[in-house]
């Protein structure tokens, strides 16, 4: 009888064990999946790549994004909120700063950051604040203080300050810890081109405009060279994008990543719709020198110019 009671109670606490053991995964994994409570009412979600060359395969198939979207279905991309910001004009400003809009030409990044401008890659929550020019680097080990993060806490001892001219992923990759180590440039020995250049231009008529730019941009897990056009109307007092007339840009590209691909190329891009945009380069690594020339025409304008370049 006594034997019988023992075996009992040894069956009672492997089942116990197991449960609670699987009840650990289980948190682990929803934590994984990025379902952190900021407070009461909020969760983060956000979009999580294995390394680094995961997260670098999006620059050639966008259909990553997509994918890990749909597997995270409660995931915000900021530029989905700078989306609703431009159609819902009124309703926006009260709940998505204006200065987000800076995200809003930088390629595929606003698709990869959540609203609170994270991603998760490799070990690392990454916030990307153009508007400081730091990137902000948490170890996911230390994902239960993700809100630290999102607010840019800097008295935090876990969170790691990049600039937005830092290779940060790389560095990361070779022990870097933050901005004393990361002015190092790492695996390559070509030389960077200096801080991002851009330069703007607008032609106004009463009722309608173009706004141009050519701009090489940095956002320490993004770089990129790209000229654009876009194509405005005057409604109540607001411009807003419009899809009449016709834009065209002529341009001319000499440049080189460091320790990678060459550029030198000349064409045109001409639409009909909304904007036209020339992205020659967009990765994980800074150009070593550059040149782009843009010759920008639209309906809505006389003809400009515009050059950037660190030769």
């Amino acid at each position: 009888m006594k034997l019988k009671k023992f075996n009992i109670y040894k069956i009672f606490v492997m089942l116990f064990a197991i449960v609670t053991f699987y009840g650990c995964q289980q948190e682990d994994v929803l934590q994984e999946q990025s379902d952190l409570a900021l407070n009461n009412d909020t969760k983060a979600s956000f979009l999580s790549f294995d390394s680094k060359s995961d997260y670098e395969k999006v620059f050639s198939d966008n259909s990553i994004i997509e994918n890990k979207k749909s597997m995270q279905g409660d995931f915000v991309s900021l530029k989905s909120t700078i989306e609703s910001f431009d159609t819902e004009e009124k309703n926006a400003r009260s709940s998505q700063r204006l200065e987000d809009t800076l995200y809003a030409d930088y390629g595929i990044l606003p698709q990869i950051l959540n609203r609170d401008k994270i991603v998760k890659i490799g070990d690392y929550l990454i916030k990307v604040d153009l508007h400081a020019e730091t990137v902000l680097v948490l170890e996911s080990k230390y994902r239960a203080q993700y809100k630290d993060l999102a607010e840019s806490n800097m008295t935090n001892e876990n969170i790691m300050t990049f600039s937005t001219d830092d290779e940060v992923l790389t560095l990361l990759e070779q022990g870097a810890t933050g901005s004393v180590n990361s002015r190092l440039l790492g695996w390559c020995e070509d030389p960077a081109a200096g801080p991002g250049r851009q330069k703007e231009h607008s032609c106004y008529s009463k009722k309608k405009r173009y706004k141009a730019k050519v701009v090489y941009q940095r956002g320490g897990i993004y770089y990129s060279l790209v000229a654009k056009i876009k194509n405005q109307k005057k409604k109540w007092g607001i411009w807003w994008s419009d899809g009449s007339g016709w834009l065209r840009i002529d341009y001319y590209l000499y440049a080189h990543v460091r320790c990678g691909e060459y550029f030198q190329e000349s064409n045109h891009i001409k639409d009909y719709d909304r904007k036209a945009i020339y992205r020659p380069y967009e990765g994980t690594v800074r150009m070593e020198y550059y040149e782009l020339n843009a010759y920008f025409t639209s309906s809505h304008g006389s003809a400009k110019t515009l050059s950037i370049k660190d030769l």
